[in-house]
C-alpha cells in the first residue's frame, strides 16, 4: 500500500495489497468495501470486509480491518 484511500492497511515489515470500494444501494446508505491480501509476493492471508448500508469503503470499511 504505497498511495490512495488503502494506505491505513499498512504493516511494518510487511508489503500488503489491498482495494477499497463503494457498491450503491438503491435502497438506502451505500455498502463500504475493501479487500487486502498479504504478503503480496506469496499471498497466505485474504481477508474481505462489506459493511452494508454504511457509507464509503475508504472511511467506513477500511478502518476496521485490524491489521491485514
Amino acid at each position: 500500500m504505497g498511495s490512495g484511500t488503502g494506505t491505513m492497511a499498512r504493516v511494518n515489515g510487511v508489503r500488503v495489497g489491498g482495494k477499497t470500494g463503494t457498491a450503491q444501494n438503491p435502497h438506502g446508505n451505500d455498502h463500504a468495501l475493501f479487500v487486502c491480501y498479504a504478503p503480496v509476493e506469496s499471498p497466505r492471508i485474504v481477508l474481505a470486509f462489506v459493511i452494508e448500508n454504511s457509507g464509503h469503503g475508504g472511511s467506513i470499511a477500511l478502518p476496521r480491518r485490524g491489521g491485514c
